[in-house]
């Protein structure tokens, strides 16, 4: 492993990780990339390996997000024309991504996309994100008070609408939830405070995976409010998500070891409250998700 410093400015680290994938990348016999792509493809230029790239998103719709660029959801970026300053960052995106020999995504759904943006399908391969089953994990404790806990794993980023869950709390006074880290984080404490809700939710930062698991083991339930991910979102049919029981399709599916897992669209942030499952009452409680109730049993 090679780190680099990340204390010089950004055109010389560019420089400098690109003169190291060069550098190692000669006594290689093929370049498995997945991440600083655009650093990968410019050294193979030079070293003209196989090239081999993982894609789980859109860099230029997450940079054009983060940088207040655009509000639009995932697959309007992809359909939409904007300015100059966005299409040079999805023209980067489309030239450095067809640069690759082979390209590997999570699931159908990615792959039709990232063949919007002129790459032959031939290259592409779909290979499901594994879910590491693990046993004997231990929970950690969790500051909160509430009878039922849930917790959402995620870097806390725009498209991740924790704001949604933050305004699902104001529901259901006896639902807690842990969220991690990331750059909204300021901005959702202060969204907690607004909404008083601050009292039912645990902002646990930045925790190694034993951590997490440790966290998640803690809680009765799991949230996932994002309106994309690089897998298929939510369980639409279009590869496995695992669940408790093995893995489940389609928008209502139940696992084999008694827990209901109900799919809802990608919420809106004006009512993303009404997309997420609500627990009533814990384990053999009732849930609503999106207006409807299902039983979630022990």
């Amino acid at each position: 492993m090679v780190r680099l410093p990340r204390k010089r400015a950004k055109p010389w680290r560019v420089l400098r990780t690109i003169r190291t994938i060069w550098c190692l990348g000669k006594d290689a016999d093929v370049l498995f990339v997945n991440e600083l792509t655009f650093e990968s493809v410019v050294a193979n230029t030079a070293l003209r390996k196989p090239l081999v790239m993982k894609v789980v998103g859109d860099l230029a719709w997450e940079r054009a997000m983060n940088w207040g660029w655009t509000a639009d959801d995932f697959e309007t970026f992809q359909k939409r024309r904007y300015g100059l300053r966005i299409e040079l960052f999805k023209a980067l995106r489309s030239w450095r991504t067809r640069r690759a020999g082979r390209i590997i995504v999570p699931s159908r759904y990615l792959a039709r996309w990232v063949a919007g943006w002129g790459v032959s399908e031939d290259k592409l391969v779909v290979i499901y994100n594994a879910a590491e089953l693990v046993d004997g994990v231990e929970p950690l404790p969790v500051p909160l008070t509430t009878p039922v806990k849930a917790v959402t794993v995620g870097r806390l980023v725009q498209w991740k609408r924790v704001d949604g869950l933050l305004e699902a709390l104001k529901e259901v006074p006896g639902l807690g939830l842990v969220v991690g880290d990331g750059p909204e984080r300021p901005r959702l404490e202060r969204l907690a405070r607004e909404l008083q809700v601050s009292d039912q939710v645990y902002f646990a930062g930045q925790r190694s995976k034993k951590e997490a698991l440790g966290l998640m083991a803690a809680c009765d339930l799991f949230l996932l409010n994002s309106t994309y991910e690089g897998p298929p979102r939510g369980a639409g049919g279009d590869g496995p998500v695992p669940s408790r029981g093995g893995y489940v399709g389609g928008r209502d599916a139940r696992g084999g070891a008694g827990w209901g897992n109900r799919c809802a669209g990608p919420s809106r942030k004006r009512d993303a409250g009404k997309g997420v499952v609500c627990l009533r009452g814990g384990r053999g409680g009732k849930a609503t998700a999106g207006g409807e109730s299902t039983e979630m049993g022990t």
